[in-house]
């Protein structure tokens, strides 16, 4: 499984607008797109926007390129408008056994706290 997430910081309002309401277009279009497992979009006022999305694997990816032709459009209009843009993808191995631990220490803590 493959996690992508992008944030984008733009100069305009107006702007984060836009680029929200192609996210909500793109995702309506993308919904029969095999192995798109899951998207997110945070908005981060007054200008910062960050999506999230969930692969079955990088095939997904290239599917939803071809499915929904306006992404690639949209992308080269954020980058021609100067906006700021990070993006990194993860490759979701399972779950981490340290979670356990975690679980342990907080309950630790709460006990320690005398939460119940």
């Amino acid at each position: 499984m493959l996690c992508l997430v992008t944030r984008i910081k733009v100069k305009k309002i107006f702007t984060l607008i836009g680029i929200i309401f192609a996210f909500f277009r793109m995702r309506r279009r993308s919904r029969n797109v095999p192995g798109l497992l899951e998207t997110s979009v945070l908005v981060r006022w007054p200008r910062t926007v960050i999506f999230i999305s969930l692969w079955k694997d990088a095939s997904a990816m290239a599917r939803f390129a071809t499915a929904v032709p306006e992404h690639p459009m949209t992308v080269l209009k954020v980058y021609r408008i100067g906006a700021e843009v990070w993006s990194g993808v993860f490759k979701l191995q399972g779950q981490n056994p340290e979670v356990e631990i975690w679980i342990n220490s907080s309950e630790k803590v709460s006990a320690l706290a005398g939460e119940k």
